[in-house]
């Protein structure tokens, strides 16, 4: 995430003359709203619900000899992987498997993606995959050319994503996936980015990339939230 002025989408090192194409290709790279530390306080939050299903015995056959009635215990589930830093993301349906590293707040607070748009980050003041407590936080590029991680976010009206780590896979279902000026998500950081909400079945994962190409630079975001399957 990175400062929504006209100025952010310059080139930041003042590199100038020919370069790599790799290097070419970041200029156009657009940075994401920022996000204060301070504010990511989320006032509320939610529970999943619970389905449980009931099993009544049948009634016992004719002639009414004495029977006995042996149930199988359930399966237990498989425990969920402890909570540890993100490694990968990947989004089938997109074609998306990009590795994941972490990332920090600069000293003026504001959260960049990794130079490398083939890379995603992992907002490390934000809850790990598996927490119960906050919301995981992803950050990547989008580039004008269709060359970065997440150029195809605004595509995901549903389906699933999985985080990668060193303990196992976390898997997500897509709940949300709106557009949001860079004012709007300056304004509404506690509830997008809020660390303090507790979730018993896990933290929800919240994707974020740039959108609105005007030519120049990015004008928007595209917000991506998934809850845990």
């Amino acid at each position: 995430m990175a400062d929504p002025s006209p100025a952010a989408p310059a080139n930041a090192a003042g590199e100038t003359g020919p370069r790599p194409a790799r290097r070419r290709r970041r200029r156009a790279l657009a940075a994401l709203a920022p996000v204060v530390a301070v504010l990511l306080v989320f006032a509320g939050g939610f529970l999943l619900g619970q389905r449980w299903d009931a099993r009544t015995p049948g009634a016992a056959a004719e002639p009414p000899a004495p029977t006995v009635t042996v149930t199988a215990e359930p399966e237990p589930d498989a425990a969920p992987p402890a909570p540890a830093a993100p490694t990968r993301l990947v989004i089938r349906s997109l074609g998306i498997e990009a590795p994941v590293i972490g990332v920090r707040l600069r000293s003026d607070a504001v959260l960049e993606p990794p130079p490398d748009p083939d890379v995603v980050g992992w907002w490390d003041g934000s809850a790990q995959p598996g927490a119960t407590t906050g919301r995981v936080v992803i950050t990547g590029h989008t580039v004008s050319n269709g060359d970065g991680a997440l150029d195809r976010l605004p595509e995901l009206d549903s389906g699933r994503i999985v985080l990668v780590t060193e303990t196992g896979r976390h898997r997500y279902r897509v709940t949300d996936n709106l557009v949001a000026s860079y004012e709007q998500v300056a304004e509404r950081a506690r509830d997008i980015f809020g660390q303090t909400e507790e979730s018993p079945d896990g933290a929800r994962l919240i994707l974020v990339t740039c959108t609105d190409f005007n030519g120049r630079f990015y004008e928007s975001n595209q917000i991506v939230v998934a809850e845990p399957v």
